[in-house]
């Protein structure tokens, strides 16, 4: 059986699935940007406001590691400015049982419900635990970057020739399904079960709001915010409770 990894040479270039430890991600400074500016030979930084975001600006950011696979093509690898990646995370396995331990394994190598996860079973040559890539939180990185990690002895594996198309099937899988509408593939009988679950929801989330508005005296701001969030909720499951309404009427009608 051919081997899931395969240990690339320093000098390789930079390809698909190649493995990185200790990637530094970008962080969210665009979420609270703060700007970085040098007055009088002096450093110091305040916040700016996003929509005042424009071009040379210097910010701070926060940055974290993680481990992480080149997901972007091997021909793009060898000359693109930046390379996209996908970030490791170790698949710890609660359960107790052998038999429950194993079918999370198998769920998570197999299973195609989650096809933006691909599954990296832990390797002793190499020495690092399972986990899992996610394309989900995929991030770039200068090209230039990646060769001087790999150069340091950062880059840890490569993805054998198998697990490669392995990995490009998922990401396939990923980028090209093809999503159903809500309301376009239950029967009516499928409708009345969410409607009644959505009855149950209406009811528990009016019972809530009406309970936490009665708590408080003195609602400050951040409580408001609160009742206005569950008031949006009962409003979306008000809405989806008629819609599903309006899809039952038509819902076991045979395609013409």
């Amino acid at each position: 059986m051919a081997g899931f990894y395969r240990r690339p040479n320093q000098d390789d270039g930079i390809s698909q699935g190649d493995i990185f430890t200790n990637v530094p991600i970008p962080g969210t400074g665009l979420l609270s940007p703060t700007q970085l500016i040098v007055s009088d030979g002096k450093l110091r930084t305040q916040r700016i406001e996003p929509g005042r975001i424009a071009s040379g600006i210097q910010l701070v950011e926060n940055v974290s590691l993680t481990d992480a696979m080149v997901i972007s093509q091997s021909c793009d690898a060898e000359r693109a400015v930046n390379l996209m990646l996908a970030p490791i995370s170790e698949l710890s396995l609660d359960a107790k049982s052998n038999e429950k331990k194993w079918k999370s394994i198998s769920h998570a190598a197999t299973s195609l419900a989650e096809p933006r996860h691909l599954y990296l079973p832990g390797n002793s040559h190499l020495k690092f635990s399972r986990g899992v890539a996610d394309f989900g939180e995929a991030f770039t990185l200068p090209r230039q970057f990646l060769e001087v990690l790999a150069q340091q002895g950062r880059r840890v594996a490569r993805l054998g020739d198998a697990a490669l198309r392995f990995l490009q099937f998922r990401m396939g899988v990923m980028l090209t399904r093809l999503a159903q509408d809500d309301f376009s593939w239950p029967s009516k009988d499928d409708l009345d079960i969410r409607i009644a679950f959505l009855d149950e929801e209406i009811v528990k989330a009016k019972r809530k709001r009406e309970k936490d508005a009665a708590s408080a005296t003195e609602p400050d701001d951040s409580f408001l915010a609160i009742l206005r969030e569950q008031d949006e909720r009962i409003r979306w499951l008000e809405q989806t409770r008629s819609q599903c309404e309006q899809a039952r009427n038509t819902a076991d009608d045979l395609a013409e």
